[in-house]
């Protein structure tokens, strides 16, 4: 086990007898070291640090009171302990003493309890003294690595410390910018103002002051730079200001960014309510025409002017049947126009789902009988009311019907069941789809071919407070709607 080195005392005085009536008090707890002159003081010095300086006023070479103002001149040897020890009893021989550093007075004959305790004493401020150094120390490292602009103000804005971030961001030794004005100096004129009433608000601890603050900064280039601020007051137990602990960051370059980003939304919102503004005129642009060249193929198809040939009927129902389809396309294209400008507007009535499924399968005889397809409906005779929009719930399930004709193959079946349980209507639609190395240009199941019509459909459901799912396997596509009835 190592053992603890004993303190070191170094003894300066002219008077051998002096020295050895010390030396006999001390020699059992500390290590004596002996001076008889101020040089030999100094050169021991040189080579070791005692831990106490016992020094005489009276020296053969150099007075004491000079050896005193050296040692605590000195940047290595000021935190040692130094007691003066004198015959001299003179009120201006101790004044001189303390004014040259001295840590305490002593009178010789020295009276051995005295001066063990006036030792003691000192060595302990002396460690309580490396206790705080260190500890401040620390503190100081952790300041200085921080990723943050680290400033310590008094109360007149005057730097007290600054770290390195701070010196990096100011483009100056941290040296320099101790005992600058920190407004003065570093904060542009036409925010000086702003800031010196802000810290005037935090020193007066006013309430309201927001947590965290901006200002620009000028560094030594002349550059400005936005910084963010959180300040903190440090008082005294009488609540007075000590010193204002200021953290930053520097948020230029993010504020860069944030503005162009603002930019570049602003031009996507003008692009974006460009191609609102063209879908929306395009939509009723083409709707016009449209409802024109429905209603003049409904009425040829139907031979209302006319008598038709085998031929001509059979290129009649196909332009029909393409005008109609044309005409949901637009519908859609409305739907998508209303829903991104929020227009949509729902008039909800009482509607007869049975009745309402099959004027649908009305509307939508020509594709089937087109198409060789034969549907397999199982309605009763109940009648099952739910609440609805009749424009939006039409477009539901026309579109559902029209994917349906689409995905299945000629001479098939497509299945629609109504069933009502509980509180809700289910609706079900099924058939076989087509085989994959059948369908033209192989395409993919109907979620992914019809990915924007089948969210429209979910949307205006899910509006009605009802559900849509699809399920899709090789041998079977079922699409299931639920509505809830009417409520009396």
């Amino acid at each position: 086990m190592l053992q603890k080195k004993q303190l070191e005392i170094l003894m300066v005085d002219g008077r051998p007898e002096d020295t050895d009536i010390i030396e006999k008090m001390f020699q059992a707890e500390y290590t004596i070291t002996k001076a008889n002159s101020g040089i030999d003081s100094l050169k021991i010095m040189e080579k070791t640090t005692p831990d106490v300086i016992l020094l005489d006023i009276n020296l053969n070479d150099i007075s004491g009171h000079e050896i005193c103002r050296i040692i605590k001149q000195r940047q290595d040897t000021r935190a040692i302990p130094l007691i003066i020890i004198s015959g001299i009893n003179d009120r201006e021989e101790k004044i001189r003493a303390f004014n040259n550093g001295a840590d305490d007075f002593v009178l010789k004959p020295v009276d051995e309890f005295i001066l063990k305790s006036r030792i003691e004493t000192l060595l302990k401020v002396k460690r309580l003294q490396e206790q705080i150094r260190q500890e401040r120390d620390l503190a100081l490292k952790y300041i200085d690595t921080a990723g943050s602009i680290m400033i310590i103000l008094d109360r007149h804005m005057n730097i007290k410390l600054a770290n390195q971030k701070t010196a990096k961001v100011l483009g100056y030794e941290g040296s320099v910018l101790v005992g600058k004005n920190w407004i003065d100096s570093f904060v542009p004129a036409e925010e000086k103002i702003k800031v010196k009433k802000q810290f005037k608000r935090l020193i007066e601890d006013e309430r309201g002051i927001p947590e965290y603050l901006e200002n620009h900064i000028i560094n030594r280039k002349g550059e400005k730079r936005l910084i963010r601020w959180r300040q903190t007051v440090l008082r005294n137990d009488e609540g007075e200001v000590g010193e204002i602990v200021v953290a930053g960051e520097d948020v230029t370059a993010q504020k860069e960014t944030e503005e162009q980003l603002k930019k570049a939304h602003e031009e996507l919102k003008t692009i974006d309510q460009v191609k609102k503004e063209f879908i929306a005129n395009t939509s009723h642009e083409l709707r016009t025409p449209m409802i024109s060249l429905k209603g003049f193929s409904d009425l040829l198809n139907k031979e209302r002017l006319g008598e038709l040939g085998p031929e001509q009927k059979k290129a009649m129902e196909s332009i029909s049947r393409n005008s109609i389809f044309l005409h949901r396309l637009i519908e859609s294209l409305f739907y998508a126009n209303d829903t991104t400008r929020k227009n949509i507007r729902y008039s909800f009535s009482s509607l007869d789902i049975n009745k309402f499924l099959k004027e649908i399968l009305q509307d939508i005889s020509i594709q089937i009988r087109e198409k060789r397809i034969t549907t397999d409906t199982c309605f009763d005779d109940k009648n099952y009311e739910i609440s609805g929009s009749y424009n939006y719930l039409r477009r539901v399930f026309l579109h559902l019907l029209d994917n349906a004709i689409r995905f299945c193959p000629a001479d098939s079946t497509i299945s629609i069941k109504t069933l009502k349980r509980c509180e809700n209507i289910d609706i079900y639609i099924e058939y076989v789809p087509e085989l994959p190395d059948t369908i033209e240009d192989n395409k993919s199941p109907l979620e992914s071919v019809d990915r924007a019509g089948i969210r429209m459909c979910q949307e205006i459901i899910e509006t009605h407070k009802g559900g849509m799912k699809i399920t899709e396997t090789e041998s079977l596509t079922q699409i299931f709607v639920k509505l809830p009835t009417l409520q009396n």
